[in-house]
């Protein structure tokens, strides 16, 4: 069989006849750029024997290492060739614009935990009993002209757990007189009965009644409604919490 390749696959096809008693083209070698891996372990396999040829030279002139070079599918990886070891990551550092956030939200927490504004048991009572009383009396007039039996009715509204309920550790509640008309529409401002204790919740708790569309009001008249806004609290869905930071009390 003829040799007419390059004179550098010439050589090398004479080097692969002398190892393996069979003769080849050197016109074969020139597809074999594509196979790398073949034609450097033939040369590594030469050199061990002693035999530094035109072939190990040429592979190492013409071919690129990818990757998995020196990397055969049963004895492991070339020591010529040793793996380089990851980089350790390096931790992100918070940008100062992030400093900046988590410092207004520590901030935001702090003068929300100060805020806490609640009577203690007895004079609580007398307090929300006090605001119930004033609500009915203002609301009356717009209910004794349909005989208006003198019941009110109690719904429920639940938020998830907080960023405030997680800081203030504990159940919050914050309830509404709502007034509806019998087609369920708010009738006026709801009005504030019971506070949580924290102007921030009672606001969102204004907002949730507010937002509540679903009034069921199956007399011919207007109706009185106490809406119980409650702020859960499940340390599950906390985030961690400063230990120093104190419980609301």
């Amino acid at each position: 069989m003829g040799r007419q390749g390059a004179p550098g696959l010439e050589e090398a096809a004479l080097d692969i006849e002398k190892l393996t008693g069979k003769k080849t083209d050197s016109r074969i070698l020139a597809t074999a750029q594509g196979l790398q891996p073949y034609l450097g372990r033939l040369a590594l396999h030469l050199a061990k024997n002693g035999r530094a040829t035109i072939l190990q030279r040429w592979c190492s002139k013409t071919s690129t290492p990818s990757p998995n070079a020196g990397t055969n599918s049963g004895s492991g990886t070339n020591s010529n060739n040793p793996p380089e070891t990851p980089a350790s990551p390096t931790p992100d550092r918070p940008s100062p614009e992030e400093i900046a956030q988590l410092r207004a939200q520590e901030q935001r927490d702090r003068d929300f935990l100060t805020s806490f504004n609640i009577a203690g048991t007895s004079a609580r009572r007398r307090e929300v009993t006090a605001a119930y009383e004033a609500w009915i009396s203002d609301v009356t007039p717009q209910l004794e002209a349909g005989g208006w039996d003198g019941a009110v009715e109690a719904v429920t509204v639940r938020v998830p757990t907080s960023r405030e309920t997680c800081l203030a550790r504990q159940q919050l509640q914050a309830s509404y007189g709502v007034l509806v008309d019998r087609d369920g529409d708010r009738v006026g401002e709801p009005r504030l009965i019971m506070s949580s204790g924290f102007a921030l919740l009672n606001r969102r708790a204004l907002e949730a009644v507010q937002n509540k569309d679903d009034f069921e009001n199956e007399t011919d008249q207007n109706r009185p409604f106490r809406v119980d806004v409650i702020f859960q609290y499940n340390t599950a869905d906390c985030p961690p919490i400063d230990a120093s930071t104190p419980p609301a009390s």
